[in-house]
């Protein structure tokens, strides 16, 4: 999420003129609001897919590996279930776009009181 907000700020400090202009003609908070917040929800969503394949491979390979291993039978027990991944990763990417919208909301609202 910050790392959401700061590039939001960036992107409202190279915009600020735009943003005074569009005040000056009677331009709504919302208004100014929504371009920057879907901007944020897409970095969330990019974020969280590129999460995804790590997901993916420590399910398939690492804990393949532990469940086979005679070396460690304590990890023998994390054993996930086939559907799991998959509704994780669902999850993730919600989840991502979520906070995304919000840090940059917050981002957005922050500049606007000014």
């Amino acid at each position: 999420a910050l790392l959401i907000l700061n590039t939001v700020f960036t992107a409202i400090g190279a915009r600020r003129q735009e943003i005074e202009v569009m005040k000056l003609v009677g331009a709504t908070n919302w208004f100014i609001r929504i371009p920057f917040m879907l901007e944020g929800t897409i970095h969330g969503l990019i974020g969280a897919a590129l999460a995804v394949p790590a997901l993916f491979v420590v399910d398939h390979r690492v804990l393949a590996y532990f469940q086979e291993s005679d070396a460690v039978p304590l990890f023998r027990g994390f054993a996930v279930p086939d559907g799991f991944v998959w509704d994780t990763s669902i999850w993730l990417l919600v989840i991502g776009g979520v906070v995304g919208m919000i840090g940059s909301a917050v981002a957005v609202t922050r500049y606007l009181d000014v």
